[in-house]
């Protein structure tokens, strides 16, 4: 059933924050990049606007916004007479991702330190509680890019800063997407003790040198991860 949405409505996430209930676009939208993201949509697969248009029971204006901002992400692209397919993924065009990640990521830890309302910070809180209380079992791909995404979720909302913020999510997207198609086994506190030492070593102390420290450490892993499984 077509959900139409004419007023606003609120929820909260599991860390208790409250957000508005989002619009049928943004619903088409969220749905469509996440799942050429976790690879159901696989690289090379063509999308047609007519077949998607029914899939979501929308109309293809609104399709075709939603393929438009999921060009930014290098997620699509159209060829000329030829459709629209999902873009392979070129590991040469991550190199420069994370080099600028990583710089942004540490002025995103500073900012967030200089900002962080209370709101935020007792988010954060709730957050480290739910990863120190699932220390007791392993943690599988899912449940580690589940709070990857909560947790940097924060830290662009606390930065205060919205341009920061938009790129800052853009590379965490596509990065994600990497994440899924090399199909990294982790291993346990790889990257929940970034997520606690963040929060206890450069929140609550207030501590920028700290918490720049910890993110840049935390995207160096990552990287650290990749090229182990690449070469």
């Amino acid at each position: 059933m077509k959900n139409n949405i004419n007023h606003v409505n609120i929820h909260r996430d599991f860390c208790g924050v409250y957000l508005l209930k989002k619009s049928e676009k943004e619903n088409v939208f969220l749905d469509l990049r996440n799942k050429i993201m976790n690879l159901t949509y696989k690289p090379g697969t063509m999308l047609s606007e007519i077949n998607l248009a029914s899939e979501y029971n929308v109309s293809r204006s609104i399709i075709r916004d939603v393929l438009r901002e999921i060009k930014d992400y290098g997620f699509i692209e159209t060829i000329p007479r030829g459709g629209t397919y999902i873009t392979e993924i070129a590991m040469k065009d991550f190199r420069d991702i994370f080099e600028v990640k990583s710089e942004l990521e540490g002025l995103a830890a500073e900012l967030v330190v200089e900002r962080i309302t209370l709101e935020q910070k007792n988010a954060f809180k709730k957050l480290v509680d739910k990863i120190q209380n699932g220390n007791s079992f392993k943690m599988s791909q899912e449940d580690y890019i589940e709070y990857d995404e909560k947790f940097h979720q924060l830290m662009r909302d606390a930065s205060g800063n919205k341009e920061l913020a938009r790129l800052l999510e853009n590379y965490h997207i596509r990065c994600t997407r990497l994440w899924y198609y090399i199909s990294t086994d982790i291993p346990d506190d790889t990257f929940k003790e970034d997520y606690i030492n963040f929060y206890e070593q450069g929140v609550v102390p207030q501590n920028t040198v700290r918490a720049k420290e910890i993110m840049r450490g935390h995207t160096a892993k990552f990287v650290n991860l990749i090229k182990i499984k690449i070469f």
